[in-house]
């Protein structure tokens, strides 16, 4: 009977340090998920227990919830990048709304370096198919089928986009983008990619 005691009482020990240890981090648990949840107070061992189970299940659903990963700003970005992204890709090649599509869903899921990965592969590959060995050539190529009308701003854009790609998401495996970063890399794939199409119409591709 003294086990059976002894048992009950390491239990209700073991309980009540689980609820203090979900209490103490409640609150930033709350900032991170984004909603809120609640302190849970030590009644009796079922209580409590359904009580951090409900409280569980709050967390489990916001991590499941893939859009909570980003701020409503951010959301509205990535909106902006889709649309963008589908009028722009209708011009060209199936392969290049296919890799966009897949970056963009990366992107959701919260797997930054996938998504500049694959973003990457695009830049690299839309840059090949511009005429001209060197990036100075390929932006002289850009302004003489009127791709490019600003030149300055538009030129530092493009060698920035193939700086990144080319030194850092291609060639180097130190490098892990933040979100920040994914997205400021589509966005400007997104804008080499409008070049581009530009540059076919104006070939007749």
């Amino acid at each position: 009977m003294q086990d059976a005691d002894d048992r009950i009482d390491k239990l209700h020990a073991e309980i009540k340090k689980l609820i203090e240890y979900y209490n103490s981090v409640h609150q930033e648990a709350s900032e991170v998920i984004g909603c809120k949840l609640n302190l849970i107070s030590v009644v009796d061992n079922e209580s409590v227990l359904n009580q951090l189970i409900a409280e569980c299940d709050l967390v489990i659903d916001a991590l499941e919830n893939d859009t909570n990963l980003f701020s409503v700003t951010e959301k509205n970005k990535l909106d902006d990048l889709k649309e963008e992204a589908t009028s722009i890709c209708e011009k060209l090649d199936v392969h290049f709304g296919r890799n966009i599509e897949e970056s963009l869903m990366e992107l959701e899921k919260g797997h930054f370096l996938a998504s500049a990965l694959i973003t990457s592969r695009v830049v690299d590959y839309t840059l090949t198919r511009i005429k001209g060995e060197k990036i100075e050539d390929k932006i002289k190529n850009l302004i003489e089928t009127n791709a490019i009308e600003e030149y300055k701003i538009r030129q530092q854009q493009t060698e920035k986009i193939s700086r990144l790609t080319r030194n850092l998401y291609i060639h180097r495996i130190d490098i892990y983008p933040k979100s920040s970063e994914a997205f400021s890399l589509l966005g400007d794939c997104i804008f080499l990619l409008d070049l581009y199409a530009k540059t076919v119409k104006s070939e007749g591709k």
